[in-house]
């Protein structure tokens, strides 16, 4: 697949199980919000147990994913996105903390996990995957998940709503095109 030159890869549901053959369930689900949520891993990271879990000793999710304004970039509004069933199976998978006002991926000292030690741990699991040769970063996850929703025909605006851009000349820098794609629209209309 090729990549913009400073542009995370995008990762196929193969790559994606070659690195999470090496992670614990905290990063798995990390990499699962931002893959199945468009999420930034700022976002996922800033996350509570109360955003996401109704019952969390049942580990009993919210059929959506709200996140709060305040953890946003654009911090305008709340940003709801759906919880599809690949990412219910990562949900019911973890284990969270009971309290409600806990942070979803605890880190040192009352904090959330840090962005520095996210990235080092995907950057290791990433070498041990073999997949080095690959621009992987925290925000293949939000790219994977885009390009993904438009290669299966996802009406723009549906992509715009989940990722939470607020202009789709933003949102379409994230989406990928395959050169396969690009013959096979053209095949699709003149043969």
């Amino acid at each position: 697949m090729s990549q913009k030159l400073g542009q995370a890869a995008v990762l196929s549901a193969e790559q994606w199980a070659r690195l999470e053959k090496y992670a614990n369930p905290t990063h798995r689900l990390i990499w699962a919000l931002c893959r199945f949520t468009a999420a930034r891993i700022s976002e996922a990271l800033r996350l509570t147990v109360g955003d996401v879990y109704r019952d969390p000793a049942k580990r009993e999710h919210f059929p959506e994913i709200v996140y709060p304004r305040e953890i946003r970039k654009g911090r305008d509004k709340n940003h709801p996105v759906p919880v599809s069933s690949a990412l219910s199976i990562y949900l019911k998978a973890y284990t969270p903390s009971l309290a409600s006002d806990d942070w979803l991926f605890p880190g040192q000292k009352g904090n959330h996990l840090s962005y520095e030690a996210a990235i080092k741990y995907l950057q290791s699991c990433r070498n041990k995957a073999g997949l080095h040769n690959l621009k992987i970063s925290t925000h293949s996850g939000r790219r994977s998940c885009l390009t993904e929703l438009a290669r299966n025909g996802t009406n723009i605006r549906v992509i715009q709503s989940i990722s939470g851009h607020a202009s789709l000349s933003n949102l379409q820098r994230y989406i990928e095109v395959d050169p396969k794609q690009k013959i096979n629209a053209l095949e699709g209309i003149f043969s």
